[in-house]
Formats: C-alpha cells, sequence, structure tokens
C-alpha cells in the first residue's frame, strides 16, 4: 500500500498529439519547457511542476503503450487537464498566449473570488484549464474547518471523554447530501462547481 501523499513522486500524464514539434511549439509559447533527457522525434517531456510532467506522444508512439484504440480529442473527451498559475492576470496571459497561438477557447472564464480559471482545447483538440487560487493551501484548510463546523455530529449522553459512539449505523444515516458536500471539499478535487455548491450549502445551514 502506497502512501497517498508523497512530496517526490514523479507524476507522468501521457497525451497521444498528431505533431510531436508542433505541440512543442504551442505550449512553449505558453512559456513550458521540455525535459530533453525524455524528449525526442517521437515524444516530449513538458515540466509542469517540480515532480510533474506532461509526455506528448506520437500517435504511432503512444499506440504501442496504448491497450485500448485511441480516440480523437476532437470528437471524444480523453480526459480535462488543470495547471495552476501564480496570479488572476497571468490566468489571462496564459490564455490569450493559447487562443494566439492556435487554440480555441474552451469556455467562458469562471471567477469565484477565491478562484478564477479559463479553459482553451490545444491543437489537438484536448482540453486544458488555466487556474489561480488565492492562498490554496491556507484556503482549503479553513474550507474544510468550515465543513467540520457546520457537519452535524452524533449526540450520546452516555459518551464520556475519549469514548466515540459514532457507530457504523450512525455513519450510514448521516444525510448523503452532507457526505457529499465534505467530499466535494477534498483537497484533491479541483473543480470549481464542485467547491462553489458545497461552500453555498455549508453557508446555508
Amino acid at each position: 500500500m502506497i502512501a497517498p501523499a508523497h512530496p517526490g513522486r514523479p507524476l507522468f500524464v501521457n497525451l497521444p498529439v498528431a505533431d510531436v514539434e508542433r505541440s512543442k511549439a504551442f505550449f512553449g509559447d505558453l512559456g513550458f519547457s521540455f525535459n530533453p533527457a525524455f524528449t525526442d522525434e517521437t515524444a516530449a517531456c513538458m515540466l509542469v511542476g517540480e515532480q510533474a510532467s506532461v509526455m506528448m506522444l506520437g500517435r504511432a508512439k503512444f499506440a504501442e503503450f496504448a491497450k485500448l484504440p485511441i480516440a480523437d480529442p476532437r470528437t471524444h473527451t480523453l480526459g480535462l487537464y488543470c495547471f495552476g498559475v501564480a496570479s488572476r492576470d497571468e490566468v489571462d496571459a496564459v490564455s490569450v498566449a493559447a487562443l494566439a497561438a492556435g487554440g480555441t477557447e474552451a469556455d467562458d472564464a469562471e471567477d469565484l473570488g477565491f478562484m478564477y480559471s479559463r479553459s482553451f482545447f490545444d491543437l489537438d483538440g484536448h482540453g486544458w484549464q488555466v487556474m489561480w487560487m488565492a492562498d490554496t493551501a491556507r484556503g482549503f484548510k479553513s474550507q474544510l474547518l468550515q465543513i467540520a463546523r457546520c457537519t452535524p455530529r452524533p449526540r450520546n449522553s452516555a459518551s464520556t471523554a475519549g469514548t466515540s459512539s459514532y457507530t457504523s449505523s450512525t455513519r450510514s444515516a448521516r444525510p448523503a447530501w452532507r457526505s457529499a458536500r465534505i467530499c466535494s471539499y477534498s483537497p484533491g478535487c479541483t473543480s470549481a462547481a464542485s467547491i462553489a455548491r458545497s461552500r453555498s450549502s455549508c453557508q446555508a445551514t
């Protein structure tokens, strides 16, 4: 069993692209760089974070690893990819650069106050979101604390300090919407809509 969180664990996301050099030029215009040790005419390793990379593989190379048919991202969604930037202005700057380099706008800007994002399709049709979030770590911590305050706790007059009366039956009896609300606040969730819905529900109780 691996640890849920590991600061040194590398992540490689593999994407099929029609033209490796064209994709390198596109994302280079957005400010990304590439690891030459894992880049050649068939693949490009784009550096996204200290331990996170996107491997853009030519379709023939990607097919060597794929066990299922490769879908066309222009007609089928293979995945949705999101990366963070340092400021709201940078969200706009990266998005403008993507459109100038030949990408297409995927959606209107989404502004939730504490989070701002814009989305685009790259040259192959893969969907990307550029996101800024205010003080991410502390923001998520305060959101989780807010959830803890408005999530019902079991009450049992017979309970004593250090003894929990929260049984499996109590757990299963919890309203489903409250469970869903906690789930959507998970730090692993980057869906702005989910966080906004959860925040609204919490503030309404």
